[in-house]
């Protein structure tokens, strides 16, 4: 008798516990992501206000360095410039000179497609885990309402070819016409968020694979934004109504704004 009513009170405590786990690894990911949009700012401070050129791979690994270590200390880290470098090696210095906060805790896989150099460093499962946040790289799309708009966070506009480029130059952040509107990086599989089917507007391509379209809401169907004026959000799978408007950085045509 006194095992049953054990078990039956571990039955409805364990969910309980579970939910309290997951909350807790939520609120570790937005911490670390304060910390990056932080790192973001003051590197920009440092860079007459704007972002690092845009890097499109997710290296953190210099060449011939060690790929055996998922974890490289800075002599073994990869230029910020380096055409496959993530993009967020370039905050590093402002973070500890660390790649964990890149890391969210809830992650249960990243794009690891490409295996390894030159593109990545190694598997996540093998503890190549340091790229769990999409930056906000957009600049194509099929709308009509797009085409031809200034993107806020790149010096190019939607499908302007240039924008694909992983050199294209960040803007000044204090030109943002939306900046509390303009999405900056999220809790993602992929690395850099080029396009509407790289982001939770349209994710069809990865419908074979929902683990990766679980990572876009990993925290118990919520996903963490962060945003161009600082502020953190949540997203809730089902319930958000995604805006392109908020990877562009400012209103589509006939939006009325």
């Amino acid at each position: 008798m006194v095992i049953a009513i054990i078990a039956i009170l571990a039955g409805m405590l364990l969910p309980a516990l579970g939910k309290a786990k997951e909350k807790a690894r939520q609120i570790k990911c937005k911490s670390n992501m304060r910390q990056i949009q932080l790192g973001w700012f003051m590197y920009a401070d440092d860079h007459e206000s704007r972002g690092h050129p845009r890097r499109n791979w997710m290296r953190w690994v210099r060449n011939n360095g060690d790929f055996t270590n998922p974890f490289p200390g800075l002599e073994q880290m990869i230029s910020p410039g380096h055409e496959n470098a993530y993009w967020g090696v370039a905050y590093v210095p402002y973070l500890g000179g660390s790649p964990l906060t890149y890391f969210c805790p809830s992650a249960k896989a990243a794009d690891d497609q490409y295996v390894g150099p030159p593109n990545q460093d190694g598997l996540f499962k093998d503890g190549f885990k340091y790229i769990t946040y999409g930056f906000n790289g957009f600049h194509s799309t099929s709308n009509r309402r797009s085409i031809g708009l200034k993107l806020a966070v790149w010096e190019a506009s939607v499908n302007q070819d240039s924008a694909g480029s992983s050199a294209t130059r960040a803007r000044k952040i204090d030109t943002y016409p939306m900046p509390s509107e303009t999405l900056i990086f999220q809790d993602a599989w992929e690395s850099m968020l080029d396009g509407v089917n790289d982001t939770p507007l349209n994710l069809g391509q990865w419908a074979s694979w929902p683990e990766r379209l679980r990572e876009y809401y990993r925290h118990n169907k919520i996903g963490n934004i962060m945003w161009g004026d600082g502020h953190a959000s949540q997203a809730k799978e089902g319930e958000i109504n995604w805006k392109e408007e908020w990877y562009i950085g400012r209103p589509l045509r006939g939006s009325g704004r």
